[in-house]
């Protein structure tokens, strides 16, 4: 015969515990509960559809030739990022 535990009333750490469970795959739900929580993101670079548009937003008129510039001197994956773009 196995003897039963009587349920223990919860308490602050389990709250705790049950919190972690639930939000450890929520990044925005950690931040909330660790202020001091340092989420770490990852720019992806522009593709060139995103450059040919950026570069026509700064005033670039002939996008297709600039496109090819880009090509032909081996810099498309430099202008994928923007801050190098302008």
């Amino acid at each position: 015969m196995s003897a039963k535990h009587p349920t223990r009333p919860s308490t602050a750490a389990d709250s705790k515990r049950a919190r972690k469970r639930r939000n450890r795959d929520d990044p925005e739900a950690q931040s909330k509960e660790d202020p001091s929580a340092v989420l770490t993101v990852v720019l992806v670079p522009l593709n060139e559809k995103q450059i040919g548009r950026l570069g026509a937003h700064w005033g670039v008129v002939d996008v297709p030739k600039f496109l090819r510039a880009l090509k032909q001197n081996n810099a498309l994956e430099l202008a994928g990022r923007p801050g190098d773009l302008q």
